[in-house]
């Protein structure tokens, strides 16, 4: 804050609002006080409120040479053990949300009597390096599925770019009853977000709605891709839903065009 320019003169009008004085400013408030002045005047001269002069001279002696008292800071809400106690539900059930782990815990703020809040909980994670993600999704692979495919991969490592480009990509894609659910959020390291008690599965064998169809390769260096192929129910088989049939009739309608 900078200084006045003259004794009882108007300060500069570049001080900041409702900044702390500086001690040099207490310094010259006091000075004026011993000499006389009214906490009016002394206002009126410094473009301060009354109530501020009283309340700088009623702490001068409390502050050495100006200098405000060290604040004490806010209220630490939580204990040493009430953070590990918070720790430990979190790490043994990381996919609770912040409600549940509020009632869970039940650990209260001093001040209101009320559960911690939201803040506080993602403040401890913080300090623990733990974060909060929403869960990855993939299938529920069974072991049997897990050792196909690993194995698939471990043969086909070691081809070149000329014998991928042989292969054609396909896949189906259904809209199902069930899904649209709100999504896992997960707390826990960073390092642990494919972690099978840190994703979410789903059943791929749900009701089916509709099914579309759709491919894609790479050619001399170029991506190529099919149409969007809604697949049609084959309502001679037993559930009139999508059987080999239907996958014959799309690869019909689409592998001349690809």
């Amino acid at each position: 804050m900078p200084p006045p320019r003259t004794p009882l003169g108007p300060i500069s009008g570049n001080r900041v609002k409702k900044a702390e004085l500086s001690p040099y400013v207490r310094g010259q408030i006091i000075g004026q006080r011993f000499q006389g002045a009214s906490l009016g005047q002394i206002a009126d001269a410094f473009q301060l409120e009354k109530s501020t002069i009283q309340y700088t001279v009623e702490k001068a002696i409390e502050r050495p040479e100006g200098h405000s008292k060290p604040r004490p800071g806010q209220l630490k809400v939580l204990s040493d053990r009430d953070e590990r106690t918070l720790l430990r539900h979190i790490r043994l059930h990381p996919k609770d949300t912040y409600e549940q782990i509020k009632r869970a815990v039940d650990l209260k703020n001093p001040g209101s009597g009320k559960y911690i809040s939201t803040t506080t909980i993602k403040n401890v994670c913080r300090k623990h390096n733990i974060a909060h993600w929403k869960a990855k999704k993939r299938p529920a692979l069974t072991e049997k599925h897990v050792e196909a495919r690993f194995a698939w991969a471990k043969a086909h490592k070691d081809w070149k770019v000329a014998q991928w480009e042989t292969w054609m990509w396909s896949d189906e894609c259904s809209a199902e009853r069930g899904t649209g659910k709100r999504g896992d959020w997960v707390f826990g390291p960073p390092a642990m977000k494919w972690h099978p008690d840190f994703v979410t599965t789903y059943n791929k064998s749900k009701d089916i709605s509709v099914m579309v169809w759709g491919c894609f390769w790479r050619k001399n260096g170029k991506i190529g891709r099919s149409d969007l192929y809604i697949l049609d129910r084959d309502f001679e088989s037993k559930k009139h839903g999508y059987s080999a049939r239907s996958y014959l009739d799309v690869l019909e309608d689409q592998m001349h065009r690809c």
